[in-house]
């Protein structure tokens, strides 16, 4: 919800990140699978409603057409962006079928949110 927030605010002050590929991060906190899956899908819905309300009707219907390839596409991104480090390989084997899940998971959040809007999801996000 923090970072949802910041990132608006950043957006309105053109405030501008910096993408640097050799930086690493953790994240320590600690979820339950189904209680991830809960938070991608309402972090993905109350972020697929607010884009909604700044979308054009041709930017909505391609955004309802890609939430079907969109699980597929953001898992090979992130294989390339491990391929392209070369770092963490067994960890990206291990983990991908899970990867897909949660992608399969934050895709339908987009997309109940495209046509449904955000409802509650938002105040769900930790």
């Amino acid at each position: 919800c923090v970072a949802v927030v910041l990132g608006i605010l950043f957006e309105r002050m053109n405030v501008n990140f910096l993408a640097v590929p050799s930086i690493v991060v953790n994240h320590k906190k600690e979820f339950g699978f189904f209680y991830f899956l809960s938070q991608r899908f309402h972090y993905s819905r109350s972020f697929a409603a607010m884009r909604r309300r700044k979308s054009t009707f041709l930017q909505q219907i391609f955004y309802l057409l890609y939430a079907p390839i969109a699980p597929f596409h953001l898992t090979w991104r992130i294989v390339q962006n491990v391929l392209r480090k070369k770092r963490n390989m067994r960890e990206l084997l291990m983990s991908l079928p899970m990867l897909f899940v949660f992608m399969v998971v934050y895709a339908f959040g987009e997309f109940v949110g495209q046509i449904f809007g955000g409802g509650n999801s938002l105040s769900k996000v930790e």
